[in-house]
């Protein structure tokens, strides 16, 4: 039989994938009719009968193709109907910004910097001194003066504060956070004032939630008990809790350059430990098929439980759910059960939550474990050491290298950059988070036993420091990590087949593969080669929309000059979110950034690559003039005005008529800096003479390419 033959629910599933994609990517108020869906069920039963009876076996494919429909059209509708904006009682329909609403806590309250952050669900709005069934999801945000105990999961809460939908990205390729919660399905979010809402009553979530949520904050206390604390305290509770809330930026970059990051998201690496853990303590269960039952009932509690203590979050219900069928595809020695199984894992996922296939941790997990289960067997055969520690750094190593085969794709697509040192840091890393992890639990269980529990602390805390220290010690190694590389979704996609065409390569030694894979080499090679002549001609002013602040982008070939506030080098997490992806897509290698301040005190020294003349308040750039206005009155003594193409006033300078008078241009930008009385100024004076008038804050970032 065709192995492909044995793949039937993984065919269906790209279909029903689809159709959620198809969905996902046009109007959400386009629907499918549901007489399609019986229609196309009676054309497969004459299709097949015809075939049958009339032995026209060329036709077998017809049954196949209508459905392969079914699939799209399942996916399409199941999507739109999962989208609560399609609801006709959902909050947009209704909601002005101003009635009270109440809503329910769906999950403890995340603790951040200065405040708590929760998802509430909208159970109704107050309209007309009565309360009016609606739907919806939103997050709200706590001052951290609010005690935390107070908010917690499962309460019920009118909330009086004004809510709002996420603005849309006002940058070039600014990271899109309405999207991101709309594929949440939360659509509105608020700051909630001490004063702006009050408690209706509590533990109204559902019971399996609340009682893992309180195993976990039993777990938290006993490691603050033990006098675990700081750095050491964030990581534990992330590797063994899949809690992120202590992890801090720098924490996080570390970890991410080195790449061991995936350690610190409770996922397939951690329920894998478990599964290993519990299937090797009950090594006797192998015996007969009652045996086997037992074992799988046994493994399934163990995952399933270790799920419910890390909270049930989304990334470990995705692990716990692969794992719980690859166990059950084991147990009933299913052939390709592996695969199956995660095909099955994936299909129930998607029908729990069709927005997961746009999920980066969904992608990642099943990417990896994909990855691990087709190419890892392969490349642990090409050598098998005699020596057993020689082994299982063997068997690390071609785990670490297959699971990176399988996500370097997505991990250049979403995060740009690559990290050089992997095998180095899963050497380190995997070993030292499977003994924290060990000694995480029996921390816990021996918590009672003072003596025991000491030595056991004393332990997991020396593992979490030289955890810690190795992770630092990579991220500083040089080269640790290749950053600013952007690739495209075609690109992407390309890269996946080439890894598949080689793998094919090597196992079936067909040349037709060989062939394939060079075809596709070449197509990157070009894909790069057209991308890098763009980047290595491109001319660009940018304007960016970055509240409070101006700032002004003049980009040449791959070369930057960053003219902005003071203040926002203090604050360089706005560089870092509104301008360096920006940076990263452009092919940005040399960056020089200059303050206003300096700007305008001396003309500055700028690279040779870059056709531009910084003398503020005017600035040459490719033999265009651009004034820069800050509040001070910018002169000029000639007899007629001074023309140029360009004005951006980048602080509050009211004196529009005047500076219009002395200056000549066709186009003004007016930055985020500058108030909404003056910018209003500004606009009325455009619009008397005739000028194109661009306010970054209310339309977005002014991008002129040139």
């Amino acid at each position: 039989m065709n192995r492909w033959n044995q793949h039937t629910l993984f065919r269906l599933l790209v279909f029903y994938v689809l159709g959620i994609l198809l969905q996902l990517n046009l109007n959400r108020q386009i629907s499918i009719h549901y007489s399609i869906f019986p229609v196309l069920f009676f054309l497969i039963l004459v299709s097949q009968i015809f075939i049958t009876r009339s032995k026209i076996y060329k036709l077998r494919w017809l049954p196949g193709i209508l459905l392969a429909m079914i699939m799209v059209a399942t996916g399409f509708e199941y999507s739109r109907m999962y989208d609560k904006r399609n609801n006709p009682l959902h909050l947009l329909h209704s909601y002005t910004g101003t009635e009270p609403l109440l809503v329910q806590i769906k999950w403890q309250p995340e603790i951040r910097a200065n405040s708590y952050k929760a998802l509430a669900e909208i159970i109704a709005i107050e309209s007309d001194s009565s309360w009016v069934k609606a739907t919806g999801n939103a997050l709200l945000y706590f001052p951290k003066e609010s005690n935390e105990e107070r908010i917690a999961y499962g309460d019920k809460l009118i909330v009086y504060a004004s809510l709002r939908e996420p603005d849309p990205p006002a940058n070039p390729h600014e990271f899109d956070y309405r999207r991101f919660l709309h594929l949440k399905n939360i659509q509105y979010q608020g700051f909630v004032r001490s004063n702006e809402w009050v408690t209706l009553g509590n533990n109204y979530g559902n019971p399996v939630i609340m009682f893992a949520l309180k195993l976990r904050k039993g777990f938290i206390n006993i490691f603050e008990n033990q006098g675990i604390s700081g750095r050491n305290f964030a990581v534990v509770t992330a590797l063994v809790l899949g809690m992120d809330d202590y992890l801090d930026n720098d924490t996080r970059k570390e970890f991410s350059s080195a790449g061991a990051i995936h350690i610190l998201c409770v996922s397939g690496l951690h329920v894998g430990v478990i599964y290993m853990v519990l299937n090797a303590m009950l090594f006797f269960l192998k015996r007969n098929k009652y045996a086997q039952v037992l074992r799988s009932i046994i493994l399934l509690s163990g995952i399933w439980f270790y799920a419910m203590l890390t909270g049930l979050a989304p990334a470990v219900l995705r692990a716990a759910t692969m794992f719980s069928f690859v166990i059950i595809g084991t147990g009933i020695k299913r052939k390709a059960g592996v695969f199956n199984s995660l095909t099955v894992s994936a299909f129930l996922l998607l029908l729990f939550n069709p927005f997961l296939i746009y999920n980066v941790g969904f992608q990642l997990s099943y990417a990896a474990v994909i990855a691990i289960v087709a190419i890892q067997p392969t490349i642990y055969q090409l050598w098998r050491p005699k020596n057993k520690i020689a082994d299982n750094i063997w068997g690390i190593i071609t785990v670490s290298v297959a699971a990176q085969l399988g996500t370097a794709p997505l991990g250049l697509f979403y995060f740009h950059q690559f990290p050089n040192y992997f095998i180095i840091t899963n050497l380190i890393a995997i070993p030292l988070a499977t003994l924290i992890l060990y000694a995480g639990f029996l921390s816990v269980i021996f918590s009672s036993l003072t003596i025991v529990a000491k030595w056991i602390t004393w332990f997991l805390t020396l593992m979490l420091k030289v955890l810690n220290q190795s992770v630092t010690f990579i991220d500083n190694l040089p080269y640790s990590v290749t950053t600013g590389l952007f690739i495209n979704l075609a690109e992407t996609l390309i890269l996946f087949l080439i890894i598949f065409a080689v793998f094919r390569a090597f196992l079936s030694r067909k040349p037709i593969f060989l062939h394939f894979s060079l075809l596709l080499l070449i197509l990157f090679a070009v894909s790069g080669t057209i991308k890098q002549y763009q980047r290595s001609t491109q001319k660009r002013l940018t304007v960016y929309s970055i509240n409070r602040y101006s700032v002004v982008d003049l980009i040449a070939g791959r070369n930057s000059i960053l003219l902005a506030d003071s203040l926002v080098l203090k604050d360089p997490a706005s560089i870092e979110f509104q301008v360096s992806n920006h940076h990263v897509h452009k092919g940005i290698n040399q960056e020089q950034i200059i303050t206003f301040n300096d700007c305008f005190f001396k003309e500055q020294a700028l690279s040779e690559n870059i056709p531009a003349k910084i003398n503020c308040p005017l600035i040459q750039f490719d033999n265009r003039h651009i004034l820069l206005v800050d509040k001070n009155l910018p002169t000029w003594n000639g007899d007629s005005a001074y023309n140029l193409d360009l004005l951006i006033l980048i602080d509050n300078n009211n004196d529009a008529e005047r500076i219009l008078t002395n200056f000549k241009c066709t186009h003004v930008v007016i930055s985020s800096k500058v108030s909404p009385r003056v910018v209003q100024i500004w606009k009325e004076k455009c619009t008397e003479a005739g000028i194109s008038c661009h306010a970054v804050k209310e339309q977005g970032a002014f991008i002129w390419d040139l």
